[in-house]
């Protein structure tokens, strides 16, 4: 599945195509004879202990997709904010969802909450969402669902973190 010529979106938690296909992936010359997995392979080998020439350029790769400012975590919690909708709705975004989990990451409720922390104390990002998403009722409605369900778990014995 990993390197499959055909692109198979059913295979896909969103069951949405993104990214791209495995020749753009050898052409671009992401696919290389020590990791010929890409960036999944780099990661497996990096997690089991192996260090590279090419860890700094991959760390940063995932930092600016998915770290704590990265560009599609950051997308995603906008449209997430613009939409009025929970954080984990699937119907927000599948294709820039699909993106990040390619990226071994999902949007985590306390991420969410920081973003909408952040965007509340006026940093906007540039992100391509709507303009909507930095909306003062938009940011407010956000930050009350990240209230209440802090909230509610406190009530039922959890900590709220």
């Amino acid at each position: 599945m990993v390197s499959s010529p055909v692109y198979d979106k059913s295979v896909n938690k969103y069951g949405v195509s993104c990214g791209q296909s495995l020749d753009a992936w050898e052409t671009s010359g992401w696919i290389t004879s020590w990791d010929p997995y890409g960036w999944y392979h780099w990661y497996c080998n990096f997690y089991q202990g192996r260090r590279c020439e090419d860890d700094d350029r991959q760390m940063s790769r995932w930092k600016n997709c998915a770290g704590p400012t990265g560009r599609w975590k950051g997308n995603l919690a906008a449209k997430v904010i613009a939409a009025r909708a929970s954080y984990d709705d699937p119907g927000v975004s599948p294709v820039v969802r699909q993106t990040l989990l390619h990226w071994g990451y999902e949007l985590t409720e306390s991420d969410f909450a920081a973003f909408v922390k952040r965007a509340k104390g006026g940093a906007k990002a540039c992100y391509s969402v709507p303009a909507s998403a930095y909306s003062s009722s938009n940011i407010d409605f956000a930050a009350k669902k990240v209230e209440a369900s802090s909230a509610s778990k406190k009530g039922k014995g959890g900590t709220g973190e």
